[in-house]
């Protein structure tokens, strides 16, 4: 099965949008293992840590000892070599767990470079009874999933592979992979912050898929990136998603290793009871006037583009040049 994704429009309940690259089909292939029974009721927050930034770290893990809610985070090794004080953190912390996110920030099309890249990153990480990978921009294809395999990796979350699904095992060379994968949902805060979005629209966006998620009976997984440099609007949503997913009864706070015992184990952090959905003010949508609406299609539309030319078009060298044009134009917009 090859990496095949595209960019895809995600709307909010009034109408806007941000993009993410996903799997151009999240349907299940012939012949691949769902694990349906054990998906409702449960709530899993995945971090990817593309690299250190303290304040948003300190950010992430404050809100999450507020509400009492397990974070599993998935740390890019390479870049935290520098910074031993934050991987320390992470590892002395009892709501955390951690897990790989490679130790270079990229993923190859070949098993071999896929294993040297994650072996590398797991001379780093402690011994774990549970090992799970998330690969870095959440690319998949079969080279890497083989080398997940070699390497023992008991479960991984791309979702250049499948979002917003109950777990599986892909299928790998025509047969089922060893590995299971976990699916979340691939919108972030950081993807609200970047387009210039109001964080109240970021929050009935996150609102509504963690009700949606429960309906169709898949767990509610969600994520964020602590190095996103907007911390104080990640805060905001972040905040917001913790208080509302632990304000659910019924609904329980798992880290991804528990969650993955709960699936192939029969072991700790088994899901239970009914999710009573609570009143938020946030859950339905608000008519903001013509000229506001305008405006954030506006900018919705210049981020799809740049976000496009980003991805599609330009070579790595012109990426910097249409960054900053894109700083003007949003701050145009936002402010004219």
């Amino acid at each position: 099965m090859p990496n095949n994704t595209i960019r895809k429009r995600f709307w909010t309940p009034n109408g806007l949008y941000i993009t993410e690259r996903v799997a151009r089909s999240n349907r299940i292939g012939e012949g691949e293992i769902t694990r349906p029974g054990k998906n409702g009721g449960v709530f899993l927050f995945r971090v990817d840590a593309d690299l250190y930034l303290k304040e948003g770290q300190e950010a992430f893990l404050n809100i999450a000892r507020k509400y009492g809610v397990k974070t599993t985070w998935f740390v890019n090794v390479g870049n935290y070599l520098g910074s031993p004080a934050g991987l320390e953190q992470l590892l002395n912390d009892d709501l955390v767990e951690v897990q790989s996110h490679a130790f270079l920030h990229r993923v190859y099309p070949d098993k071999a470079r896929n294993i040297n890249n994650l072996r590398e990153a797991e001379k780093h990480l402690p011994p774990r009874r549970v090992k799970g990978v998330v690969a870095p921009y959440g690319i998949w294809n079969e080279g890497f999933q083989s080398a997940l395999e070699e390497l023992g990796i008991n479960y991984s979350s791309e979702f250049g592979l499948a979002y917003d699904r109950a777990p599986f095992y892909p299928r790998v060379m025509d047969r089922p992979s060893t590995v299971i994968q976990i699916p979340i949902h691939p919108v972030c805060s950081g993807s609200f912050a970047y387009a210039g979005l109001p964080v109240d629209e970021a929050c009935r966006y996150f609102a509504r898929v963690i009700e949606e998620k429960y309906r169709q009976g898949i767990p509610i997984i969600l994520y964020g990136h602590p190095n996103d440099r907007d911390i104080a609007y990640n805060s905001q949503v972040l905040d917001f998603i913790f208080n509302y997913a632990s304000s659910l009864a019924g609904v329980k706070s798992l880290s991804f290793a528990q969650y993955y015992k709960t699936l192939c184990l029969d072991g700790e952090g088994e899901p239970g009871g009914q999710m009573k959905t609570s009143t938020s003010s946030f859950s339905g949508p608000v008519k903001y006037p013509l000229p506001i609406r305008l405006k954030w299609l506006a900018v919705c539309l210049l981020s799809e583009i740049k976000q496009r030319f980003l991805d599609d078009i330009l070579p790595p060298g012109g990426k910097q040049i249409v960054l900053d044009l894109w700083k003007r134009i949003r701050g145009t917009i936002k402010h004219g």
